[in-house]
């Protein structure tokens, strides 16, 4: 994962992820099970995430695969946009996303 780790004064950061928009819905849907809206949008996949009176909206674009050597990852550019909630349940809401969102090695 690339970019900025925590949100601008405006409650938004812009991340490069290794995964498809529907790879990081499922494990999304993982880390809040039932608690994920979605919506398919012209320009990607917005899913919307709440907790304790911060919201996250996640803007999620499908990027050209990355190679590297026989390897072929998936990428997706990921805009996180929080709205409610001070800078403190922001940074909370990220790193409850963040560790949700951790995959094996090291």
């Amino acid at each position: 994962m690339t970019g900025a780790t925590q949100p601008d004064a405006d409650g938004v950061c812009v991340r490069e992820v290794a995964s498809t928009p529907a790879g990081f819905e499922r494990e999304l849907r993982q880390t809040w099970p039932g608690d994920v809206e979605r919506e398919t949008l012209s320009d990607g996949l917005l899913l919307r995430v709440h907790d304790e009176g911060v919201s996250l909206d996640i803007l999620l674009t499908a990027q050209p695969e990355r190679r590297i050597g026989l390897l072929t990852l998936p990428v997706s550019r990921a805009v996180y946009r929080f709205t409610g909630g001070d800078p403190q349940g922001r940074r909370h809401l990220l790193a409850r996303l963040d560790q949700g969102m951790q995959r094996g090695g090291g």
